[in-house]
């Protein structure tokens, strides 16, 4: 038997600093960040070479200036393309890091694509690289993973069968080498295609499972549209894959619009329950047009699946605020990494924003990598550092390099505890608080909340108008006149649990305003 022992440094980490790097000039996205105890940050990339043609996965080591390369190693496949899972999927095991990994036979007259689980020891060195797929059926994909308490691994992403809309969820459940245990597919509805994307190991050998089902729509007049419209589904399974109890969250509650991938992802919450991001779906509205009505949210729910609260991150009409992936801070409070899809220019940039426990936004932050507007740029990963500094790892293009090109490079960027690139930086206004409010038009200044609320409802009016309240098909359910400022009513008492809409509409004409209210009484 081998013992590392890991000394804890006497070096601190560096301040702030941004930095590009690129991989034997190929295509480079950052997916997982780790910040390590010998002051190091180890990046798990995926990488395009276009000299070769080829997709694989590396490691970056790179040093506490946050600056200078101290190691690169590789995970080639000579037949087949490396695909990482969802951003943030890597897992330690302590000794060692296990993720999701699918490989892709591209340049077979067949397509074939193979799910499989890679495990790394401390230095990033592969132990082992194994596969679940029979080619000749299937074709899978693994987006998820998590270390059981036994020392074992859970994987979660698809299987596919004949029909993209007929996809089941897959889970592989294996020991601590990589050798599969059990299998299971999972599918709300045959009709849908599941997908696992996130998975939580509990003490006692349950799993709890954020998964997606999606719908393909095909919307006729007067728009002609189609789209895939993702569902939030959760689940419990018992030590050998089986459900337990589900929760799918329908069109009527937290849906997902086709800005952003990351539907069903949920989050253990170190204080109780569970933290899930995504965004409003606004093309059942119907209007396919209305980009900006896609407001993303963080929303922390009980063991039950039962929303507890639901903060709105869309604070302006200049872009979308994409939530990717959320991180825990030692102060309970919750840290989103994500792009900002910026309306009025051509680029995307990388977004951050901190969340208190009781869901007021502290702070929220766009980050460029370029003062020209029309480079884009993503975060897909977050780390807190002992100092209580964070770090944001994903892909910007590279515009540092002697011959700047198109490509994508990792991305890497430190700011302090307030999310500041600059010390001392002021923090944004943020018209939010505990009680958590509905920002649906920042000009106008209209709020509401709270938001979900078990009755009671506040709506602050920038003039005088109306304000109804409707189910989903349109039926107006209740009526009330209001003035500027502060109004405060409650809503029916025969109402039941779900989403209603509210609608504003000001004296004498102008721009009628539309909220979703979740009632949970």
């Amino acid at each position: 038997m081998v013992l590392h022992i890991l000394a804890i440094p006497t070096v601190s980490f560096a301040q702030q600093f941004q930095s590009l790097f690129d991989i034997d000039s190929s295509r480079d996205w950052g997916f997982d960040l780790f910040c390590r105890n010998d002051s190091t940050y180890f990046i798990r990339c995926t990488s395009f070479n276009y000299s070769v043609g080829h997709k694989y996965i590396s490691w970056i080591k790179i040093a506490y200036d946050g600056k200078t390369v101290l190691e690169t190693k590789r995970l080639v496949n000579r037949f087949a393309d490396l695909y990482p899972g969802n951003p943030a999927q890597t897992k330690t095991n302590g000794a060692g890091y296990i993720a999701p990994v699918s490989l892709v036979y591209s340049h077979d007259t067949t397509f074939r694509a193979t799910c499989g689980l890679v495990r790394y020891n401390y230095f990033g060195d592969t132990i082992f690289l194994r596969t679940y797929t029979d080619t000749s059926i299937y074709v899978e994909s693994l987006s998820s993973c998590a270390v059981m308490p036994d020392g074992g691994y859970i994987a979660g992403g698809f299987r596919g069968i004949l029909h993209p809309t007929r996809y089941p969820g897959l889970i592989v459940r294996t020991d601590s080498m990589g050798d599969t245990l059990w299998t299971h597919t999972y599918q709300k509805f045959t009709s849908q295609w599941s997908t696992i994307n996130n998975l939580i190991p509990l003490p006692d050998g349950r799993t709890v499972v954020g998964a997606m089902s999606t719908q393909y729509i095909d919307e006729g007049p007067p728009y002609y549209y189609t789209y895939w419209h993702n569902t939030p589904w959760f689940f419990v399974l018992d030590s050998l894959g089986n459900i337990l109890r589900d929760t799918l969250y329908g069109n009527e509650h937290l849906v997902l619009g086709p800005l952003n991938t990351f539907c069903g992802n949920l989050y253990q919450d170190a204080a109780g329950g569970y933290i899930h991001i995504g965004a409003f779906d606004s093309l059942i509205n119907p209007d396919p047009s209305a980009y900006i009505d896609f407001p993303s949210y963080i929303a922390h729910l009980d063991t039950n699946f039962r929303i507890t609260w639901l903060t709105h991150l869309q604070f302006d009409t200049l872009g979308h605020r994409q939530p990717v992936v959320v991180k825990q801070l030692r102060d309970s409070s919750y840290l989103i990494a994500g792009d900002f899809w910026d309306f009025t220019a051509c680029g995307n940039s990388g977004w951050a924003a901190k969340i208190s426990r009781s869901g007021t936004i502290v702070w929220d932050h766009v980050y460029r990598s370029s003062n020209d507007s029309t480079h884009c740029a993503y975060f897909r990963d977050a780390a807190e550092l002992p100092n209580g500094n964070l770090v944001f790892v994903g892909s910007a293009m590279n515009d540092s390099l002697p011959a700047w090109h198109t490509n994508n490079d990792v991305w890497l960027v430190s700011t302090d505890s307030n999310g500041c690139e600059i010390p001392g930086c002021l923090i944004p206004p943020i018209d939010s608080s505990a009680a958590v409010r509905t920002i649906t038009n920042n000009a106008a200044r209209f709020t509401l909340y709270p938001n979900p609320t078990s009755g009671n409802l506040t709506v602050q009016a920038p003039s005088s108008g109306t304000f109804i309240i409707c189910n989903l098909l349109g039926q107006q359910l209740a009526h009330y006149a209001v003035g500027t400022g502060e109004n405060n009513f409650y809503l029916p008492r025969n109402l039941a649990a779900g989403m209603y809409l509210g609608r504003f509409s000001p004296e004498g004409g102008g721009q009628t305003i539309e909220v979703r209210i979740v009632y949970l009484p």
